[in-house]
């Protein structure tokens, strides 16, 4: 199921990639990209180093520091909604494990043929998550930023880029 979603967001991602390369162009002036600029894709949003993966606020600054498009992984919750998470184990990326209204959700499951210990969100319905908060997942990141930002479900992502490439590009071409 996991590289069934990510196909999906693959896909979506490119869907979205394309509405905003198309919306970005139209506001260039008639500036062309360069042939030899790089494309920018902001992985897990673009600035994990410096904010929890996977937040709107992550995303906006990704595309501020340069993105030309940011890319979101997918999994489901347990109502079927893609929310924005890199794996579907939420103990790394969320302060679940800190809430006791969770605790007995805690469990071990196998994700690519490996057993993880965790809490998974196909067992969390996307009002659940919403109470959620995202954490950096690394110790050596800036934990300053923990439990401040919400889980986007993929209809948010996509909403966010679209109202990010309205107006101006994301990036300025020449």
């Amino acid at each position: 199921m996991s590289k069934t979603l990510r196909l999906a967001g693959i896909c979506l991602l490119a869907a979205v990639s394309l509405a905003t390369s198309q919306r970005a162009s139209a506001h260039d002036h008639g500036r062309a990209r360069a042939e030899n600029a790089p494309l920018v894709i902001g992985h897990r949003g673009g600035a994990t180093g410096y904010l929890p993966d996977h937040t709107l606020e992550n995303y906006a600054l990704g595309i501020a520091m340069g993105a030309d498009y940011v890319e979101p992984d997918l999994v489901a919750t347990k109502d079927g909604v893609l929310i924005a998470r890199h794996e579907p184990n939420l103990i790394a990326t969320t302060n679940v494990a800190s809430l006791p209204q969770f605790a007995s959700r805690r469990r071990t499951a196998v994700i690519d043929g490996v057993p993880e210990v965790g809490f998974f969100a196909s067992d969390f319905t996307l009002a659940e998550i919403k109470t959620l908060r995202a954490i950096q997942p690394l110790a050596d990141r800036d934990q300053s930023f923990n439990g401040r930002f919400e889980i986007p479900t993929l209809e948010e992502v996509i909403a966010f880029v679209k109202r990010k490439s309205a107006g101006e590009p994301v990036r300025q071409r020449t």
